[in-house]
């Protein structure tokens, strides 16, 4: 259903002119106001941000604004906040604890971003992944993940 609701919007920003789908990032996270609003104890900090809105120190999203060279991870795949959160080779270490979280939460990996903001303690350790991540690629910026 979530992949539909993806397609759906996509389409719809794609027929009205817009380019950018990182709306669709957030709501990956969020299905609904509602639901983003019952969970007081969510209190996402500058870096935990980052990561939900798809909009931050990604070279992805620097390159769209020509604040980049390329888009390009260290990897080599098209760094966004995806890619680093399940796919980058160069942040396994980092991401482990939250891999074990979610998966000892009785989840898949890679799971769906909603996983990440089921509880506060999934919720928690998404943001000390995205507070190591981004600390480490802002302390020296010339060796970018």
């Amino acid at each position: 259903m979530l992949s539909i609701r993806k397609s759906i919007n996509k389409r719809m920003a794609k027929e009205m002119g817009h380019t950018s789908t990182k709306g669709c990032t957030t709501y990956e996270f969020f299905n609904s106001v509602k639901e983003r609003i019952s969970k007081d104890w969510l209190k996402p900090d500058h870096f935990t941000t980052q990561f939900l809105s798809g909009h931050g120190s990604f070279k992805s999203y620097l390159f769209e604004r020509g604040l980049s060279e390329d888009p390009d991870c260290k990897c080599g795949a098209e760094q966004s906040n995806k890619h680093i959160l399940f796919e980058c080779t160069e942040v396994d270490e980092i991401r482990r604890p939250l891999k074990q979280k979610v998966m000892s939460a009785g989840h898949a990996w890679p799971c769906e971003l909603s996983v990440m903001v089921l509880d506060e303690g999934l919720f928690r350790e998404l943001g000390a992944f995205a507070r190591k991540y981004l600390e480490k690629e802002q302390s020296d910026p010339t060796e970018q993940i």
